[in-house]
């Protein structure tokens, strides 16, 4: 649950150094809750599951309700039913392709 994530020092660490290495980052519905309070979300412009979009705006940054949305090096979807767009928007910054289904 990302409201206890949050609070988890390795996860920060982690998430600190993916976005100050500028590498691709993914994140799905309530994820915000655990981004918003590192500041990783200040002056970015993503989505998230639209009941906690304030965490996005309390971090600093611009919710879109929309899907996928992507800035720089961040690919954002408001939930599960949205993962297919997630994983070709994060495999194209990873610089790989992913199948298109029929």
């Amino acid at each position: 649950m990302p409201e206890y994530l949050r609070h988890d020092a390795e996860f920060q660490r982690i998430v600190k150094h993916f976005f100050a290495a500028d590498k691709p980052v993914a994140h799905t519905c309530h994820a915000s809750i655990a981004l918003a309070p590192l500041g990783v979300l200040n002056g970015r412009t993503t989505t998230t599951f639209p009941g906690v979009s304030t965490e996005v705006e309390l971090g600093g940054g611009t919710f879109v309700d929309d899907a996928p949305v992507i800035d720089g090096n961040l690919v954002g979807v408001r939930d599960w039913s949205e993962n297919a767009q997630l994983f070709r928007a994060f495999l194209a910054l990873l610089g790989k392709t992913a199948p298109v289904a029929d």
